[in-house]
């Protein structure tokens, strides 16, 4: 079983990355072989700088356009594909984005083969490239119930869409819970995570704890000003990007209180899961897609609305103040069906039956 794995270019530091990564070295035990073709655009509205570090000791392809115009590239990256598909044996195929699934149906087509395209987007439907071309897909994977959802509202008949949350490595030890510390791990990018809103929430509890930021991006500064803005230098901590994030938190941090998302949106948050595997209660924001498939209220973390900063201050204070008192046993017990051999089951199942 070949399998050809479509994607848009990415910045190598996010939870597509991650899943992505685990999935192809996990069918390769398995017996599967797959390649990661790497569809990017370097002018035009779409240009994408992408970082393919990620994928050392995978086999992959870069194919870059330079042409500014969408059905131009389109056709660019169709034509490319078709060569692809020529000179090498592909069972399945398997695209990130609305652009990938067509460009892979076109080549597909044109070479004659009959090979079974799936969906597989990370974000919320509306947000993803050219999403109303995911119809060209045979069949879907959703990475959340609210994804599923939006599928079949565009009218992608249910028995085309199979849930598979995105899955965690099995952890064997527990972050120890001190109520003093909270983290956020992911990209400082304002358009999708809303750190601001987290910080302002820091703000509101006065000097009673300290949030370590865990993560780089393109807004840093901004958060930065805002924090010196606010006088909270000895109550934000900014740590980078770390690789492995859990392992610099375990020896760097005294024990966490609860990792926080502010998300306006989300596909599959995997920072959630991955925390409640090492025992960490979560706040997270109720936004349209993930958070509400791995939150269970009272058990193993809080939602509270998009943008609400008062709502996220008092889940926080919650724990400051001892009103919470996370049962880490109880918390990693949540997640174990996410654990990583159950998925790769899963997904074999879907993908290479």
């Amino acid at each position: 079983m070949n399998i050809l794995f479509v994607i848009p270019g990415l910045g190598g530091q996010g939870g597509t990355e991650s899943v992505l990564r685990s999935v192809i070295f996990g069918l390769k035990e398995r017996g599967v072989s797959s390649h990661v073709y790497v569809i990017s655009n370097s002018k035009g509205k779409e240009r994408e700088i992408s970082d393919n570090s990620w994928l050392e000791g995978a086999s992959y392809s870069e194919v870059r356009s330079s042409l500014r115009k969408r059905v131009f590239q389109v056709a660019f990256h169709v034509w490319r594909m078709l060569a692809y598909l020529k000179k090498n044996k592909v069972d399945r195929i398997v695209a990130i984005d609305g652009r990938g699934v067509l460009v892979a149906r076109l080549a597909a087509l044109m070479a004659g083969k009959k090979i079974k395209v799936f969906s597989w987007v990370h974000l919320s439907v509306p947000s993803i490239r050219m999403y109303r071309k995911l119809k060209w897909a045979d069949h879907h994977l959703a990475i959340s119930t609210g994804i599923a959802d939006q599928l079949c509202e565009f009218g992608i008949p249910k028995e085309r869409v199979s849930t598979i949350f995105n899955p965690v490595e099995k952890v064997d030890f527990c972050i120890p819970f001190n109520p003093e510390n909270f983290v956020f791990i992911g990209r400082l990018n304002e358009g999708h995570k809303r750190v601001s809103d987290i910080i302002d929430a820091v703000a509101k509890l006065r000097g009673r704890c300290v949030l370590h930021l865990f993560g780089s991006g393109p807004d840093e500064r901004m958060y930065r000003d805002q924090v010196e803005r606010l006088g909270l230098q000895d109550n934000i901590r900014f740590h980078g990007y770390r690789e492995a994030p859990w392992q610099s938190i375990s020896a760097e941090l005294k024990g966490v209180g609860a990792l926080i998302l502010a998300s306006r949106k989300e596909g599959f948050p995997l920072v959630l899961a991955e925390a409640m595997s090492h025992g960490v209660y979560c706040i997270s924001s109720d936004c349209e897609t993930g958070p509400r498939d791995i939150i269970v209220s009272g058990l193993n973390g809080k939602l509270f609305s998009v943008g609400d900063v008062s709502a996220l201050e008092s889940a926080m204070r919650d724990i400051i103040d001892g009103n919470v008192v996370p049962d880490q046993v109880a918390i990693k017990d949540s997640v174990r069906h996410l654990e990583l051999n159950s998925y790769l089951d899963s997904f074999f199942n879907l993908v290479c039956a």
